[in-house]
């Protein structure tokens, strides 16, 4: 979903939804980042950029390690990065710019095999 005047809360799915991507640029949908997605078995990509989510980034999202793109890009996200993240073996894009993002970043990150791309700029 991109660029279009939705708004509310933003959607989970269940392990049981077919979907292996999750998409949301640029609308109005607000919110935290749902725990339900780390139930996923199928998830490959998980992007919600120029947008308006806010809080943390969770933990359990580490388990999701069919995951090749992780963007968070340009939100209101706060907190640090999970040192969970490390076990995601199959990311080659992991981008937080433009957020809250602060602290020390888990050193595991860097020893991500496919990791080509890597982004923190414009945070804390």
């Amino acid at each position: 979903v991109q660029k279009y005047n939705f708004s509310g809360e933003i959607p989970t799915f269940t392990t049981n939804s077919n979907f292996i991507g999750y998409t949301f640029i640029a609308t109005q949908i607000q919110g935290t980042l749902p725990i339900e997605l780390s139930l996923s078995d199928r998830l490959e990509d998980l992007e919600l950029y120029d947008g308006i989510t806010s809080g943390t980034l969770p933990s359990q999202y580490g388990v999701l390690t069919k995951l090749t793109s992780f963007l968070f890009s340009r939100n209101k996200l706060s907190g640090t990065i999970p040192s969970e993240y490390c076990s995601l073996i199959r990311v080659n894009r992991m981008n937080f710019d433009g957020n809250n993002i602060s602290g020390t970043i888990p050193s595991g990150l860097f020893l991500l095999p496919k990791l080509t791309d890597f982004d923190l700029s414009e945070n804390k």
